[in-house]
Parts: C-alpha cells; structure tokens; sequence
C-alpha cells in the first residue's frame, strides 16, 4: 500500500472542517483553562482524551441539569470570580462570596472554602475532601470522585449542585441557606435520586383499581399529592363524592417547602380535612 497524506485527528485521516474547529475548540480550552487541564499532553490524544470518565457523567442517577453542571465544573466553565476575570471580564472583587477571603475559583469554592467544609464534615466526608484538596485539577478531582462508592460521590455531586445554587442566591442578594439546612437537602435529594434514578428493570402492568363508592348515607373523600424530585413545590388535589359518584366538592393547589411526595400527600390530607370542615361533614 502507498503512504498518503492523513489528517492525525480524524480515525479515518480524512480532513474535515468540523473536525478541524473540534481541534481549535480543545485546543483553545487549553488555553483558557489551565487548571481544568487532565495529564493528556500530547495533542494527538485530543480525540480521546477523558472518553473514559465523561459516560460517568451523562449516566449519573441525577436530573440532566445536575449532569450539564459537574461538566461544566470537569471543563472549569463555571462563571466563578477567576475564571470571569481569566476571560477579561472587569471585577472590582474577585474574592469568594461566602467567606469574603480569598479569591474564588471552582477548588476554593467546592473544597477548600472554610464555609464548605463544614459541609463536607457535616456529610463525614472530610477524608474525601483532603484528599481532592490535593489534586492539581478539576479532571483529576472528577476522576478521585468515579473512584468512591455510588452513594458517596453522589452526596458530592449533589452538594456541589446545592451549593452552587446558595452561591448563587448570595450574589445576587438573597439571604444565605444555612450549611446545616443544605446538608439536609443534600441527604434527601441523593436518596431519593438514587431510588428514582435506578437502571430500568421490566415493568410488570397490574390493573388500575377502580374507585369503590363508600354506603348509601356516606361521603368519601379522595385525596393525592405529586412532587417532582429537583424541585421545592408540589401539587395537591381533593375530590369529595357520594355513594352515587356525584361530585360533592373538589380543590387542587400548590404547595412550597416540599421536599418529597409523601409530605405532599400530607398536605393534601391536610386540606381534604379543612374542605370537609367548611362543609359541615361529620365522620
């Protein structure tokens, strides 16, 4: 076979545009991003350099908005104070908006500011935060995480999320979240997405009950409560009827501060109760 000219960056050595703006695109992340950088040196391995843990990321038991933030932060893409000012972006102060010290980029803020350590103490993960305390980038931060047991690099990743999020809330003048109430969420949240979030198994249909109508001189009251994991709201219905199925009264809303569907549920008993009050029903 003859030698031919190839394109190093393309599997089959054809030229492309597109494969060549990948190439400028990579190459220009390492530029602005030193410190996102993995121990990949060689130009030639661009094209499959971190292939190994980005499945990690898109298969995480978490919503895809989480998924999209820990990319972010493998890439250092964050909008923190140094890397605005990396990109010549004019601030006045660049210093971490929860300890007012030093100056805020994605290591100080997630693993060494003294605020967010009393997370990962409260979370008995201070060994863990040591030793990424001693990585040299967020690529090797990620890679030390996909090394932990499920449950605990999902009390990380989704810790990171929250206090992303109070971060945030401070900036743009909100009161802060205490660390004692995040760290409650962080536990709520990484248990009820590692339940919701499980690899599908075959689903077995059972029948739908039908509703059952109580006795001739009774009112039966039907309640329910939907929650969506992510969120801090749910929904509530109630449907008062009588033996006939004739509707008697009906109400739905929405509640705040709701953390799981079971307090949902609750609420919604809640106002069942209140409506038949109002009503004047007895038992």
């Amino acid at each position: 076979m003859e030698d031919f000219p190839a394109w190093h960056f393309d599997p089959k050595g054809i030229f492309s545009v597109k494969s060549a703006y990948k190439l400028h695109v990579k190459i220009s992340e390492r530029e602005y991003m030193r410190d996102a950088e993995s121990s990949y040196n060689s130009i030639g391995n661009l094209q499959n350099s971190g292939d190994r843990f980005w499945l990690n990321i898109w298969s995480l038991p978490c919503p895809s908005k989480i998924k999209m933030f820990i990319w972010r932060v493998t890439h250092n893409s964050l909008p923190v104070n140094m890397n605005l000012k990396r990109k010549r972006v004019n601030i006045e102060d660049t210093r971490c908006f929860l300890c007012h010290r030093l100056d805020e980029d994605g290591a100080h803020l997630f693993i060494k500011c003294k605020r967010v350590r009393q997370c990962w103490r409260l979370l008995n993960l201070e060994t863990v935060r040591r030793d990424l305390e001693a990585c040299s980038s967020a690529s090797d931060v990620i890679h030390k995480i996909w090394c932990l047991p499920v449950k605990q690099y999902m009390l990380i990743v989704v810790m990171w999320w929250m206090w992303w999020e109070n971060r945030n809330k401070i900036r743009e003048g909100d009161p802060a979240c205490s660390t004692e109430n995040i760290v409650f969420r962080v536990q709520s949240y990484t248990k009820e997405y590692l339940n919701l979030f499980k690899p599908e198994k075959s689903v077995i249909l059972k029948p739908v009950p039908k509703w059952k109508p109580p006795q001739q001189d009774q009112l039966k009251a039907n309640v329910d409560g939907a929650y969506t994991v992510g969120n801090d709201f749910g929904g509530w219905g109630v449907i008062i009827r009588e033996a006939s199925g004739q509707i008697i009264a009906a109400r739905a809303g929405k509640v705040q501060n709701v953390g799981d569907a079971f307090t949902a549920e609750l609420h919604a008993v809640r106002e069942a109760i209140s409506l038949a009050n109002q009503l004047g029903i007895g038992n």
